[in-house]
Formats: structure tokens, sequence, C-alpha cells
């Protein structure tokens, strides 16, 4: 059995940066995953205070303004991510069709990204990463990901580098993406936090699920009259909508703030069965 030793300490700088948003206290709580399986997860919760007193009282509602500030930050950075992973995804995908038809016919073009082509794209990936082996989302070799922009300018033509720096950005993408669930559950459920929850979960899930790479499947589905000419719902994203499912499963179903995120999820689910 492995033994692992966290050592916590407080950053002073940023929380003297943010004292206006906390009481005489900091509630934080840190999350252990299991990497191969996310599901296993452990939180332990951290409480902060600036007197000398060895032993205190914690105060049930103790603010929790800035760690909910902190998670913004983590949302809106995810957010963006989401857009350059999913485009250099579709980019490296056609890149590699390009290459593979200029040698057989010059004047082939690239297909767009109409329903048959991403669900190609989003099964070559899954198949990719069913092969590749169980690393973590955050490995340090390639923990700094980089930006769709800096990534075009390196290589016009896909390679074993590139598709393997795409998975693991891809697997680093959705880990962000349990995490931010876990925590908008986590403040979700607080009576203090529900609000600033509600308002973040509205900003993540509606810009996840309004992308192409869900909306194309949705429009296909519901522009087809005949189901045979449906296209399959990727298997690959089937995790993102249970997530959404697993958020909503916290809140009452007549509680009017989740209404817009339950008539995404109806949307949605369907592709589940």
């Amino acid at each position: 059995m492995s033994v692992a030793v966290f050592r916590v300490k407080p950053d002073a700088a940023a929380l003297w940066k943010h004292h206006q948003l906390w009481d005489h206290s900091v509630k934080e709580h840190v999350t252990l995953y299991n990497i191969k399986q996310f599901a296993e997860h452990y939180q332990v919760t951290l409480c902060f205070t600036c007197s000398n007193v060895a032993s205190f009282y914690i105060p049930p509602n103790i603010s929790e303004s800035y760690p909910v500030s902190a998670l913004e930050d983590i949302v809106a950075k995810f957010l963006q991510n989401y857009e350059y992973t999913w485009k250099w995804l579709i980019s490296y995908h056609e890149k590699a069709l390009m290459t593979q038809f200029s040698s057989k016919n010059p004047t082939s073009q690239s297909v767009g990204t109409a329903a048959p082509k991403l669900s190609e794209i989003l099964n070559d990936l899954e198949t990719v990463l069913d092969l590749a082996s169980p690393l973590s989302p955050r490995n340090p070799i390639h923990a700094d990901m980089q930006t769709f922009d800096e990534m075009e300018t390196v290589s016009t033509v896909p390679n074993r580098d590139d598709l393997y720096q795409l998975v693991q950005s891809y697997r680093a993408l959705y880990f962000d993406f349990y995490y931010i669930t876990d925590e908008l559950v986590w403040y979700g459920v607080r009576g203090n936090a529900v609000r600033h929850s509600l308002a973040l979960a509205d900003l993540a899930y509606g810009v996840v699920f309004n992308h192409e790479v869900f909306q194309t499947f949705v429009g296909d589905a519901r522009t087809s009259t005949d189901p045979v000419d449906i296209v399959a719902f990727p298997r690959l994203l089937l995790p993102w909508i249970r997530q959404l499912g697993h958020f909503l499963s916290f809140f009452p179903e007549n509680q009017e703030a989740t209404q817009p995120l339950r008539q995404v999820y109806e949307q949605l689910r369907k592709f589940e069965a």
C-alpha cells in the first residue's frame, strides 16, 4: 500500500489580497481523486483563521466567498481550454485527412464538420484513448498546454507527438470538467453559496453544451425525418451529459433557477438511451 503526504500552506499574499471577501476565517476544502476512477474521491475541509487562537469554534455559516471567487477563475480557464481543445482536435483530424487524400487526389478538399464527419472524428479519438495507457490527465511532461494558436504554428502536418498531446489535453479537459461539477455541487448544497453555484453552472454547462460538438448531433436528430438517417451519438460525449445530470440531481426538479439547465439536459439525455 502506497502512502502520500500532503502539506498545506496558506497563501498569505492571496489571502490578504482578498481579505475583504472573508470574515475572521476562511473555509476551504481539498479533493483527492483516484485518477483511474474519478468517482472515488475524498474531500477534506480546511479552515484558516488570522488569529493566534489554537482552538476556535467554526461557525456553521462561515463565508466561502473567496473559494467561490477562485472557482470562477477555474471555470473561466476551463472554458477557454474547452474551445481550444475541440478546435485543435477537429483541425488535427482535418489535416490528417488532407495529408491522406492529397497523396491520392491532389484536388480533394477537406470535409466539413457535419454530424457524420464529426462522429467519425470523435470515434477516432475514442479509439486512441482506449489504446493509450491510463496516464494521469495532469502528466507533468505535458502539463503546460499550449493554446491553439501556438499549436497551429508548430506543425502543419499531424504527427505522433501532436496526437499524444491531444490525448493528454482531452483527458485534462474532461478531468477539469468533472472537478468543476464536483465543486459546483459542493457549493450548491450549502445555503450561503447556492446562488453563486447556480450562476457558474449556467455559464459552464451553457458554453459546454451549446458548442458545435453537441449541437451538431442535437440539430441532426431534430431535422432528420427518418430515425435510420440519424447519426449515432458518439459514446465519447456521454460522460459529459451524465455530469450535468449528476449536478441537477442535487436540486429539486421544480426549482426555478435550475429550469434552463434542465431543459438542456432533457434535450441531451435521450442520447443516453
